[in-house]
């Protein structure tokens, strides 16, 4: 059965599940709604589901119900990542707040494998809204390389949104963040992809460019 209330987040319980053990399933709308899609004639809002992040027990639950994208994935294995890759499901991951609620940390490297993965923040009574310190974080605690943390964080994540943004490139809509490489951070650096990944924060933001 299903139960909302006037946030834009609803919990779900399969089966014979408690309410303590409900699926956490959260509709994806920014503030100005960029990915707000009509089918039908009707409103329909992207479904993420939070799963895998205490174990792994809800991951295949959560798939059956065909969500658009999953969160945390903590807790995933290879027949999870199987089905991942089968349906095309992409995930978000959060690993500075699975750090904080001690779950551990996910397999990113084999995520990225098996389909489109982004960073998110997660809650922010957790930790603070910055995709500078989940870069950092997830750089220097997980085995993936700072380019694809790079990628996680900007390209992927407009993809995962349905947004032309998140790349350089002819035809894309122009939303950059421009940062002061002269700053403590970032002067000197022979490696700017890792200098950004591993350093950079608000501070070096020097303008923000949208369309």
């Amino acid at each position: 059965m299903w139960g909302g209330d006037s946030s834009n987040r609803v919990n779900g319980n399969l089966g014979s599940r408690s309410a303590d053990d409900s699926l956490d399933i959260q509709r994806c709308r920014p503030p100005d709604n960029p990915i707000d899609r009509v089918r039908d004639g009707r409103e329909v809002v992207r479904v993420a589901i939070h799963a895998g992040e205490p174990d792994a027990t809800d991951i295949h639950p959560a798939l059956d119900l065909e969500p658009e994208l999953l969160v945390h994935m903590v807790h995933a294995e290879a027949t999870h990542l199987e089905r991942v890759a089968d349906s095309g499901t992409p995930v978000v991951v959060c690993p500075r707040s699975n750090a904080v609620t001690d779950v551990g940390l996910p397999p990113v490297s084999d995520m990225l494998d098996a389909t489109t993965v982004a960073l998110g923040t997660d809650n922010v009574m957790l930790n603070s809204p910055s995709m500078f310190r989940e870069m950092a974080f997830t750089a220097k605690l997980t085995d993936v390389s700072t380019a694809d943390v790079l990628r996680m964080a900007t390209i992927n994540g407009a993809e995962i949104a349905g947004l032309n943004c998140g790349l350089i490139e002819e035809g894309r809509d122009a939303r950059l963040v421009v940062l002061d490489g002269t700053s403590p951070n970032l002067s000197g650096a022979k490696d700017p992809c890792r200098a950004v990944v591993r350093r950079a924060g608000v501070d070096d933001i020097k303008d923000v460019i949208r369309p």
